[in-house]
């Protein structure tokens, strides 16, 4: 995905997330209101209320796994 500046994240009932940031300025999630800077692969519900912010202008892409938590187990 690419992030062009801050935003919220869509959620997903039900699923198991994990983000990687691949590039771009340094990303940081606020999950249910609390900041977690990604420098490694970060797992997250689906249903969690997420926003990104990133550090600089330009834009980051990152890897996200989604997976239903029913279903399966992931990782990176």
């Amino acid at each position: 995905a690419e992030i062009t500046g801050d935003q919220p994240f869509s959620g997903f009932p039900g699923l198991d997330r994990i983000i990687l940031q691949l590039d771009g300025p340094p990303m940081t999630l606020q999950v249910d209101g609390q900041d977690h800077p990604i420098a490694a692969p970060f797992a997250f519900p689906g249903e969690a209320r997420v926003t990104c912010r990133i550090s600089a202008p330009g834009p980051a892409h990152d890897l996200n796994l989604m997976l239903r938590r029913t279903a399966f187990r992931g990782s990176m």
